[in-house]
């Protein structure tokens, strides 16, 4: 249990710092002269990098168990990328930041995440996934009101500083309780799926999809509010809290929606349901006009999708766990999410540019419509599968059992 914990106040300080900058960086980068587009890219910077280095870092993961250096490589990257924040005077700089944020990323959640699943017993791995994922929601959750508060009193450029402190008390966590060496006795001689193996699964696939579906909405949400809120009256506190209030509550659900999700046997329904009340909160977003409306809407939000992040990551934990490539599953799971929020934000800057604020956020309920009809159509296709344990398998995929 010491690694676990450790583990967990390691994601807490390392999401604490990319909450706070989460509410400032948008207005900051429109602030130094980017355009619609270029504040996209600036939010999705890490996602650019993280598409691609987070499964090769998995499949790592996989066949070395290095979860201390792994993590440690990580944090590094970590505190670089706080370090350019600081020093930026150019939004250019900024996506430079993001980048390098992208590579610190790739190394710790896939590396977090699946140490957390490992040491679940069998049975519970979304209840302990939804420990894993209250310590990020929590983090994010007190990160923007910090932030906004940060920047509101003493500037941007000191909530960057900040991310430094969290980077060295990281460093520090990953050093004195988190080790190499896993526990041996849940690993077999089967050699982890390659990537092509584990996309033939129809189950992998559908969780891609919905991963990179609600990212797309998630991104759309966290890059333009901000600047939505600007133009509604609010300030940088009064944005943060009406993140920060989101985060919390998801915060304090994940356990029991783990807890819960580990006894549900049609998963797919929740990830159904998340997907509908994204689509009604984009709608409603923009018609809002008060801070006391966004926090309401905040509240729906995060009651209606606190069971999807324990579901989905447990579903592909689980599907990892067939082959020892818990890590690889996991990393592409997170890279699907990667593209979701590379898409969200670019797609809308360009909607933002042309068409304004309001239409961003209808453009955005538009695709979560789409893409929760083509996972519908999906699993309708991959009915005939063997079911096992309520997650389907296809009846050729025995050798990765």
């Amino acid at each position: 249990m010491k690694k676990f914990w450790g583990i967990i106040v390691a994601t807490f300080l390392l999401s604490l710092g990319m909450g706070i900058i989460s509410p400032i960086l948008p207005p900051f980068a429109r602030s130094l002269g980017a355009s619609g587009l270029w504040i996209g890219l600036v939010f999705s910077g890490m996602n650019l990098v993280r598409v691609f280095l987070g499964p090769v870092i998995g499949r790592i993961y996989d066949r070395t168990l290095k979860t201390r250096f792994l993590l440690l490589i990580g944090v590094v990257f970590y505190t670089i990328s706080a370090i350019i924040f600081v020093y930026s005077k150019w939004y250019q700089l900024l996506f430079g930041a993001r980048l390098v944020q992208g590579i610190a990323l790739s190394f710790i959640f896939p590396v977090a995440g699946t140490t957390i699943a490992m040491l679940a017993p069998e049975g519970r791995v979304s209840t302990f996934i939804g420990g894993y994922s209250t310590a990020f929601f929590l983090a994010f959750g007190l990160g923007p009101t910090f932030g906004g508060w940060l920047a509101d009193n003493y500037g941007v450029r000191v909530t960057f500083l900040t991310l430094i402190l969290l980077g060295i008390l990281a460093f520090i966590t990953v050093s004195g309780f988190v080790s190499d060496a896993e526990s041996k006795k849940k690993r077999t001689e089967r050699k982890p799926v390659t990537f092509i193996e584990a996309l033939r699964n129809p189950t992998v696939l559908a969780l891609m999809l919905y991963r990179i579906v609600f990212a797309m909405a998630r991104s759309t949400v966290f890059s333009f509010f901000p600047i939505l809120g600007i133009m509604r009256g609010l300030n940088n506190t009064q944005i943060g809290l009406v993140v920060s209030l989101q985060m919390l509550l998801m915060s304090f659900l994940q356990f029991p929606a783990g807890w819960f999700a580990d006894r549900v046997e049609r998963k797919f329904l929740i990830l159904y349901s998340t997907l509908i009340a994204t689509a009604v909160t984009l709608v409603v977003l923009p018609f809002l006009n008060t801070f006391d409306g966004f926090m309401i809407l905040s509240i729906f939000f995060a009651l209606a999708s606190a069971l999807s992040a324990p579901t989905a990551l447990g579903m592909a934990a689980v599907e990892g766990a067939k082959n020892e490539s818990t890590g690889t599953i996991l990393s592409m799971n997170q890279s699907a999410f990667g593209i979701g929020m590379i898409l969200g934000p670019i797609l809308s800057g360009f909607v933002f540019d042309f068409l304004g604020i309001k239409w961003v956020f209808f453009g955005g309920s538009v695709y979560v419509v789409v893409g929760t009809i083509l996972l519908i159509l999906l699993r309708s296709a991959t009915k005939g599968v063997v079911r096992l344990g309520g997650i389907p398998v296809p009846p050729d995929f025995d050798r990765l059992k």
